[in-house]
């Protein structure tokens, strides 16, 4: 199936949506990618460095180890003096240094890197620049395997690197570069280009606080060229600062250009740099503009203040052992804490409000030290705690003992234990069945034995001088019940649809321990079989209503499954029946939030047979939001049906049309009988007033989008809870102009049913975390497997679809 749509969108978003339906389906494709972290590296004079860190964005199998290149393409530009291997690595090797390339080995021998772990840090290259120019840094794989040792296929992405200014790549700085404040005071850093050889259309830059304790940016102003603009909330210690010459106001050449000023508020003392990284910055024509940055610093410096320690405690006295909770009374804003608690000269706590228990008798002197920047004070206090020995008598060590108001009886017997223990326990332990756990810590419980059988019971008691233990062997006696249990009936079929004849094998799954089955096979009230498991076999088409009766000495119980066997004519060929297909889907042309919408569809019959009356069903992101019936539609015919629908927001949405929802029609194809689109449903509209305004209209053209996948459809056979299926194999074909990032999104066509968006597995992992590149004309391949949840209790044919997304690669 293949879906190809173009969009005109803003500079950085680009996506199509290709909507595939499985009767039981997913999809996935193979491949990782290698990059470095900056992307780009600019050098403002030669003999300076960088470091450059690379990364692996995937490795969905884990990673044993790697022999990697890495290169730089032009040796008069840089060259690589260093190299830094990441914790994970147990041994390494490298070629010598300085060079333009270097080889890089690594082992990971304690799989520290885990299956599906993503950007995993591969190591960081210093570079050197030698002489104004541009050079690319890329690697060459060697060998790249995970923890099967299989290779790991990958696709490299280069950095770039920038040596020395030119007129092509202007000096961004912040100004002033250096500023000290005090606390409360504000500083404006205006950000200026020195020039811009071929104007400026606009930029995206992020301005940050490296250290944000020191304080906030509270406001951000723009020049007067400035048409368009946008920035982050505030305060804030980073923010996004966005701007557009609207009006070609920015010629080309023009130097000391004003790009936006940030008013910043100081706080807490402290240094901090202030960085400044451009997300994006372009000239008139659009292209990316190559520029220097300089970053700026700010001291913010607080008034001088000593601490005074002080400290009270409650209480001061008392018996052994006896517990103290101190409090800091000092003065002068402390930032560090430390307690003396006997004044030995050791440290005993860092809290501020620390607590101590004093387990021997005696007077002890408490010191208290407190810190800031400014310096530090201490406070001694002689003889401040005062601990006695304790006038309580020891508590003897307790002794089990208990009783039970009744030893024997049968299934289910609930016993009440009570505690006949003395020297007063605080703590109870009952272990109903001496098994080793603990049953129970009240102090009289109660326990019901569901299972026949003699039972030692254990009771271990303790208080603050011990503990004791009683064990009473053989205590309880527990017999069967003299009373049946009624049965359950309960069934179910091998098959339940085909042609004549069809044979079914039925199997009893009653609970109860039934003795006897009755089995009425087409419900006409005659005894078909008195087998527990019998088979039959239907020689007429029809629905066939099945009746199980079961009974024992205890009752009797029935289950009736009404039209649970569906037989056709055999003599009606495939050829012969109808085939419904969903033909169109029409929405609306304008549909908007928290507003009711028609979506129209058209259903045709395509076989050779007429169709009888069946239902079609609206479903949104997978649940049914309205349901049509249709009377017929004879061979040849359509039929149109129309839907409501009120989204609640606006966004895009992924639609379907099932025809023959309750599968009551046999057709030639039970295959094809939904169609998917995808809708946008915009915000709604909040009334219009007279006037004008004038609006600015910019547009990018974005390339075509391609994406085809195969086969359109998966079938996972039948699977039972706790299975998980065979792997299946799907490819995804870029047929576009650009290389794409393909995520997924998968949905139950059956509501409230969660069997594929919980159990799906993509590449062995669960689909939402799935996230492809396929490079442009290229495919990539994966597997499919679906896990059905051990506790899942749906049966019967389930349906399911998946939402491929394809966007732009940046």
């Amino acid at each position: 199936m293949k879906l190809t749509r173009k969009k005109i969108t803003g500079n950085l978003l680009r996506s199509l949506a290709v909507l595939l339906l499985f009767s039981l389906g997913a999809c996935t494709a193979a491949g990782e990618e290698l990059y470095f972290e900056p992307q780009e590296a600019v050098f403002s004079d030669t003999v300076s460095v960088a470091n450059l860190s690379f990364y692996l964005d995937q490795a969905p199998s884990g990673l044993s180890g790697y022999n990697l290149t890495l290169s730089i393409s032009d040796p008069s530009v840089a060259r690589i003096t260093g190299v830094e291997f990441p914790s994970w690595v147990s041994l390494n090797n490298s070629s010598s240094l300085p060079a333009d390339s270097v080889q890089i080995k690594a082992v990971d021998l304690t799989e520290k890197i885990n299956a599906g772990d993503s950007n995993v840090s591969l190591g960081t290259v210093t570079v050197e620049s030698l002489a104004s120019g541009e050079a690319n840094l890329t690697v060459s794989v060697n060998r790249l395997d995970d923890d099967s040792e299989n290779t790991i296929s990958v696709t490299v992405r280069e950095a770039k690197l920038t040596s020395g200014t030119t007129s092509e790549n202007p000096i961004v700085s912040i100004i002033p570069a250096e500023s000290t404040l005090s606390s409360g005071e504000s500083q404006v850093f205006e950000i200026r280009a020195d020039n811009f050889p071929d104007g400026l259309s606009g930029y995206d830059f992020n301005l940050t606080l490296e250290n944000p304790a020191v304080g906030n940016f509270t406001d951000v102003e723009y020049p007067s060229w400035v048409g368009l603009s946008e920035n982050s909330s505030m305060p804030n210690t980073s923010i996004k600062i966005k701007a557009v010459d609207t009006t070609d106001v920015v010629k080309a050449g023009d130097e000391n250009v004003l790009l936006a000023s940030a008013t910043f508020v100081a706080e807490t003392p402290g240094e901090s740099e202030i960085s400044l990284t451009f997300n994006r910055l372009d000239d008139d024509s659009g292209s990316n503009i190559n520029a220097v940055t300089e970053a700026s610093s700010v001291k913010v410096q607080g008034s001088s203040t000593l601490p005074v320690a002080n400290f009270t405690a409650t209480p001061t006295s008392g018996d052994s052992p006896l517990t103290v909770q101190f409090t800091d009374g000092s003065s002068g804003s402390p930032t560090a804490w430390a307690w003396d608690f006997d004044n030995d000269g050791n440290v005993d706590s860092t809290e501020q409000n620390p607590g101590h228990t004093y387990s021997d008798a005696g007077s002890y002197t408490v010191n208290l030290t407190v810190t800031n920047e400014d310096g530090s004070d201490s406070e001694v206090k002689t003889d401040y705690i005062t601990v006695s020995e304790s006038s309580t008598p020891e508590e003897p060590e307790p002794v089990a003992a208990f009783n039970a108001d009744v030893t024997n009886g049968t299934v289910p017997l609930t016993v009440n234990f009570t505690d006949k223990s003395t020297e007063s326990p605080t703590s109870w332990a009952w272990d109903f069945d001496n098994d080793g756990s603990i049953d129970s810590t009240e102090q009289n419980p109660s326990y019901t034995y569901t299972s026949a059988g003699t039972y030692t019971v254990n009771l271990t008691v303790a208080n603050a001088e011990g503990n004791d233990s009683e064990v009473k062997t053989d205590y309880i006696t527990v017999s069967e019940s003299s009373t049946p249990t009624e049965p359950v009936a309960a069934f179910n079929a091998d098959v339940t649809n085909g042609t004549v004849p069809l044979t079914v094998n039925f199997t009893d799954q009653s609970t109860g321990t039934p003795t006897s089955w009755a089995w009425d096979f087409d419900n006409d009230g005659s005894i078909d079989s008195t087998e527990q498991n019998p088979s039959y076999t239907y020689t007429a088409e029809g629905n066939y209503t099945v009746n199980l009766t079961v009974s024992s000495a205890a009752g009797g119980d029935s289950e009736v499954k009404a039209e649970y066997i569906t037989v056709t004519d055999s003599s009606t060929t495939p050829e012969d029946r109808p085939d419904l297909i969903v033909s169109s889907i029409s929405p609306s042309s304008s549909i908007t939030a928290n507003t009711s919408c028609n979506i129209g569809a058209t259903i045709s019959n395509t076989g050779a047979g007429d169709a009888g009356a069946f239902n079609a069903t609206l479903s949104v992101n997978g649940v049914v939001v309205d349901t049509h019936a249709v009377s017929g539609i004879v061979s040849g015919s359509s039929a149109a049906v129309n839907f409501s629908w009120k989204p609640v927001a606006a966004g895009y949405y992924s639609v379907t049309v099932s025809a023959d929802a309750g599968d009551v029609i046999a057709e030639s194809d039970e295959t094809n009988n939904e169609l998917a689109d995808c809708i946008k449903v915009e915000e709604a509209s909040s009334g219009s007033q007279n006037g004008s305004s004038s609006v600015s209209l910019n547009v990018t053209i974005v390339p075509v989008i391609s994406l085809e996948v195969s086969p359109s459809a998966l079938n996972f056979g039948e699977l039972y809870p706790g299975k998980t299926s065979e792997l299946q194999y799907l490819t995804l074909k870029n047929i576009g102009s650009c290389d794409v990032n393909v995520t997924a999104v998968v949905s139950d066509s059956s509501a409230g049913d969660q069997l594929f968006s919980q159990g799906l597995m993509l590449d062995s992992q669960l689909w939402n975390n799935y996230w492809k590149v396929v490079g442009k004309n290229s495919q990539e391949n994966t597997s499919v497997a679906l896990k059905v949840p051990a506790d899942y209790a749906g049966s019967g044919n389930k349906k399911g679809t998946i939402t491929f997304w394809a966007e732009a690669a940046e």
